[in-house]
This record gives structure tokens, sequence and C-alpha cells, in this order.
């Protein structure tokens, strides 16, 4: 997902069905952003979706999706 500059603002890791949502998917979701530098990852195995936002010294479990324009900010 890219923001208005086209840079990207989020990391969408889609795993299969039967794969387990683990500390280990997770993390391999957020070394990716290593090259990309995004605010938000979000994982999914089609059955369950769990989104993160980059704070100060890691990244914060989100209980719901952000809105586009609070994606912006």
């Amino acid at each position: 997902m890219y923001d208005r500059s086209a840079r990207p603002i989020m990391i969408v890791e889609c795993k299969r069905p039967e794969v387990e949502l683990s500390q280990e998917v997770v993390d391999q979701a957020i070394r990716y952003n290593n090259e990309l530098d995004v605010k938000y990852v979000a994982i999914t195995n089609g059955a369950k979706t769990f989104m993160f936002k980059r704070v100060m010294g890691g990244w914060e479990f989100m209980q719901k999706a952000p809105g586009w324009e609070d994606m912006l900010q």
C-alpha cells in the first residue's frame, strides 16, 4: 500500500490458510520492513488478520485497521 507520494506505508504478508500466525510470521513480516521502512505491517492467513503500527522502539499491535486518512498522518 502506498501513500499519495507513492511511498510504501504498509506491508501485507499473506499466508496460506493452514499457516498459524505465530510470532515467527510476525517477525518475518517486520524484517521485510528493514528494506521498505513502512509505518504499518499486516499479516493474514485468510481466517485471521493482525495489524501492527511502528512506534518508537518497536511495533504496537492494533485492535483494528486504521482508516486511510489515519494511515497518511
